[in-house]
């Protein structure tokens, strides 16, 4: 929390396992995102949206600077020639700190294959590494909001 360039603090809100968290990166949730008990819609409060290509997400349990960090995810598409593939020495700073800190074991997910139509996913039914293997790239439109993604990875 004391070194992000973007940062959302997320209302108080009660999640159990197994339940979906779709985040709209919006000024306000659109009409038809209605939660239910087992989808949550939240939203961000911000048009700023993330990097498409190189980033460090970490979810803390507080804003507040030294809070734990409760997940995190490096994702770059190593297109930049620069600070090892992360484009900025600021991304390859967050970058050592997960993992000097063990929020996070491996290289980085792949992001060059994904497009608007095809997200990075976590795989389903699976145990959290904290590393690339828990994550996959989608089919072309194998998303949807609030329920399970595909399992069918995208293949070049």
């Amino acid at each position: 929390p004391s070194d992000s360039k973007k940062s959302v603090v997320l209302p108080s809100a009660e999640v159990q396992e197994g339940d979906y968290v779709v985040i709209y990166w919006t000024e306000e949730l659109p009409s038809s995102a209605v939660s239910t008990d087992s989808v949550l819609y939240l939203c961000s409060g911000t048009e700023t949206s993330l990097s498409d290509d190189n980033g460090i997400l970490t979810l803390s349990s507080s804003p507040v600077q030294g809070s734990a960090v409760l997940d995190c995810v490096i994702y770059c598409s190593f297109e930049s020639t620069q600070y090892e593939g992360f484009g900025t020495k600021a991304v390859l700073n967050r970058v050592n700190k997960a993992l000097e800190n063990a929020w996070w074991y491996s290289n980085a997910v792949d992001s060059s294959k994904s497009t608007s139509t095809r997200s990075i996913c976590r795989k389903l039914n699976s145990t959290d590494t904290d590393t690339a293997s828990d994550w996959y790239t989608v089919t072309t439109r194998g998303l949807s909001f609030g329920s399970a993604n595909t399992s069918e990875a995208y293949s070049p």
